[in-house]
């Protein structure tokens, strides 16, 4: 009787859970040796929990998981010949797998190659009854799959609206293409409209859109694309709009069209290999910032991208701890258009060329730069940095090795406002160039062949070898010959200025202190904080907000307090707390301990649902972290956005 009751009990459970008590398992098998000869009758008889066994061989299907969470696999995954040989052939009918949207995680499609699907949305794989169904995408994990040689006319040659996993697939040779000339086709690779998947370890090549994002395209999502290669891809590399993404540790090379594009979008990117992108259009080949965009870009390098590496047009990214080196026909850097431009702090801009026009290094129209090395970079005019009506900041760079027709180091259109201190301008072709009526305020700088300028020197910098490279500066406690005059020469001391604690211009890696150096610092690895929102430009009340953090730490062990908040358009502040939020400023996290190697996210902290009775105008998101001791910024990141 006892074991009656416990059967009962088990059964009871079972159908309260929805799922069934004994998981079956069924082989497929073209000969006709198994349960099923097609893969779709076995999915048509299969209950969540079941597991699809798939012989090799080719099966011309269009399959539907119906809503079902199943796993449907090839007989061995990680064997390529196994899953090259079991084929999923849509005969140009339609998606060759279909999901219905509703199935959750434990719904797995691993093991196949699927190809010769042809759709309107998802040729290869389609995440949802999308547009006719119910705008919901299903969750199911995609592993180690093929998906190739499929066609979608709208979104989504390869992929289309899957917002589970997708791990350690390659995707080729898809295509997003129209014929009618009144639409547009994106995402040739994967199409996320609305989902956020986690793309890893993918192999996304050769795959195609008519309008872009070639190997990706991203709208309203916060997907995350990691450890994978988009390379090769006709129509752009990666690109979203309305989005959040976190993009880590990827490969994105060789695409014709931008690398990646950025458009009313926070987020992410950080250490890639953005390079050898090339578009036959406007600079910023490698990275194309625009429209409000507040993306994060950090420890990147973005190299022999043509034409240039990186555009900001009417947006404010940060772009921190990179590598823009060897880009061509275009600057390093360019930012043009209204706003407070972009932030670049802590990079190395070296060896970009730009014969044909201005700025070899960096084209300013506004934006701060900060601590930068710009070096043997050339152009037309300002070899260097080119300035047209510059109304930002220039500090603590070492601006060295740069040629051009005029203005080697710097070159100068129209009147600049901007506050230029503490720089080292030497060994350039020439110094600071000027178009007539054109003017430029350099302060607190060593400038080759001399500048006027309050604290401005002349004397040599010398300027030595050191751990990482040619620029730092001679210094008799580390053991050079003679002290630079750059040292202790700054505007004024190195921890005002952001350059103290986790910098340093000496070669045995002391810290700048008191009085700061000129010049370029070499970062010496420090805690660090990202934040980002679900969409940086415009909200209504009523909406959510989705606030991200991502924080690392780089450098030695460190004790931090942890900022988190609001700035309100009055300019009051709402603090984050373990309560909730409290006004004005007050941590978050006190006296947190950060080992070497730390890292935290990116996720998701809080949402909110924007009150109906909020004030509208412009608000500021920002994470902060500090020295418990004396309140010193370590690491500080905002995002701008607008309620109406």
């Amino acid at each position: 009787m006892k074991q009656f009751y416990t059967t009962l009990i088990c059964v009871f459970l079972a159908v309260l859970l929805g799922g069934s008590l004994f998981a079956a398992e069924y082989q497929v098998k073209q000969a006709g040796t198994g349960d099923f000869a097609g893969i779709q009758d076995a999915i048509d008889v299969a209950q969540d929990g079941d597991t699809i066994i798939v012989q090799p061989g080719t099966y011309y299907e269009n399959i539907h998981f119906q809503g079902k969470n199943i796993v449907l696999t090839s007989t061995d995954i990680w064997d390529r010949y196994v899953v090259e040989a079991t084929v999923i052939d849509g005969q140009q009918l339609a998606s060759v797998v279909t999901f219905a949207g509703t199935e959750d995680e434990t719904c797995e499609l691993s093991g196949f190659t699927i190809t010769n699907g042809f759709a309107e949305y998802g040729g290869g794989i389609c995440g949802g009854e999308w547009p006719d169904g119910p705008y919901t995408y299903t969750a199911a994990s995609i592993a180690n799959c093929i998906v190739t040689a499929n066609v979608a006319t709208r979104w989504g040659g390869g992929f289309f609206g899957c917002g589970g996993r997708i791990v350690n697939c390659a995707i080729t040779y898809n295509e997003a293409h129209t014929d009618e000339p009144d639409q547009q086709s994106f995402g040739g690779g994967i199409f996320c409209h609305g989902c956020s998947p986690t793309i890893e370890m993918c192999l996304i090549k050769r795959n195609s859109a008519d309008d872009s994002g070639g190997g990706i395209k991203l709208s309203y999502s916060d997907a995350r694309v990691i450890d994978s290669a988009i390379i090769e891809n006709e129509g752009g590399g990666i690109s979203f709009g309305l989005s959040s993404p976190f993009i880590s540790n990827c490969t994105i090379s060789g695409n014709s069209g931008k690398g990646i594009v950025a458009w009313y979008s926070s987020g992410l990117i950080e250490r890639c290999t953005i390079s050898s992108n090339k578009v036959y259009a406007s600079s910023g080949a490698g990275v194309y910032f625009t429209e409000g965009s507040t993306t994060t870009l950090s420890e990147c390098v973005i190299s022999k991208n043509n034409p240039g590496g990186i555009t900001a047009s009417f947006a404010s990214p940060l772009i921190v701890g990179c590598e823009v080196k060897d880009n061509t026909d275009g600057p390093g850097i360019v930012c043009h258009g209204d706003g407070p431009g972009p932030t670049v702090r802590d990079c190395q801009i070296t060896g970009n060329s730009n014969a044909s026009s201005g700025g070899g290094g960096l084209r300013m129209f506004g934006g701060e730069v900060f601590n930068c090395l710009i070096a043997g970079n050339s152009a037309g005019q300002g070899g260097g940095i080119y300035c047209y009506n510059l109304s930002g900041t220039v500090r603590n760079c070492t601006i060295y090795g740069n040629t051009a027709r005029s203005g080697g180091a710097i070159f100068c259109h129209s009147q600049n406002s901007a506050v230029v201190a503490n720089l080292i301008l030497w060994g350039n072709s020439s110094g600071v160039g000027f178009d007539p009526n054109s003017s430029i305020n350099i302060t607190y700088s060593c400038v080759e062949g001399g500048f006027e300028g309050e604290g401005n020197i002349s004397a040599d910098p010398l300027l030595t070898t050191g751990p990482y490279g040619d620029y730092y500066l001679s210094c008799l406690d580390a053991g050079q010959g003679a002290d630079s005059p750059c040292i202790d020469a700054g505007s004024d001391t190195a921890d005002s200025l952001g350059v103290s604690a986790y910098y340093t211009t000496r070669t045995d890696a002391v810290p700048d202190s008191g009085i700061a150096d000129m010049g370029y610092h070499q970062p010496l690895g420090k805690p660090s904080i990202f934040c980002w929102i679900n969409d940086p430009a415009y909200f209504y009340r009523g909406s959510l907000l989705r606030c991200s953090l991502f924080a690392q730490s780089e450098g030695p062990d460190a004790v931090v307090d942890v900022y988190v908040g609001f700035v309100l358009p009055d300019g009051s502040v709402l603090s984050l707390v373990n309560s909730g939020f409290v006004e004005g400023v007050s941590p978050w996290l006190a006296g947190i301990f950060l080992p070497s190697g730390f890292s935290f996210g990116p996720e998701v902290i809080f949402e909110l649902q924007i009150p109906d009775n909020i004030v509208p105008g412009q608000y500021l998101f920002a994470a902060a972290l500090t020295s418990p001791d004396a309140f010193s910024p370590i690491s500080f990141s905002a995002v701008e956005f607008e309620i109406g």
